[in-house]
């Protein structure tokens, strides 16, 4: 969370997920999501693996938010997802990038 519970307790409720213009910058563009997102092992790791866009979805949601996407996710990401035939590294990098930009993940981690 981006900052400390006000009460007493360590109630997910009582966080605050409010972070600063300097912390979303580093989050959009920042060496760490470069190095996860964009040129890091995971999308070159899954693509090599030749998977089915289901499980290479789900795979991505379980390292970024450490759950499976819910079935109306993966059904609308099924949707716009390349065919088998023709990968494209870049919708997963794409996916990857907004999932560790989501306030769930920012939320959580």
């Amino acid at each position: 969370p981006w900052g400390p519970a006000k009460g007493g307790g360590a109630w997910a409720c009582e966080t605050r997920d409010d972070g600063n213009i300097s912390q979303t910058v580093h989050l959009l563009v920042g060496d760490t999501m470069q190095r996860n997102g964009d040129t890091g092992p995971v999308i070159p790791a899954v693509m090599k693996a030749m998977k089915p866009p289901a499980e290479i979805i789900e795979e991505l949601y379980i390292r970024a938010l450490t759950r499976k996407p819910k079935p109306a996710e993966l059904q609308a990401l099924l949707a716009l997802a390349p065919d088998v035939e023709k990968p494209d590294a870049q919708f997963y990098k794409d996916l990857f990038s907004s999932l560790l930009n989501s306030s769930e993940f920012m939320f959580n981690h």
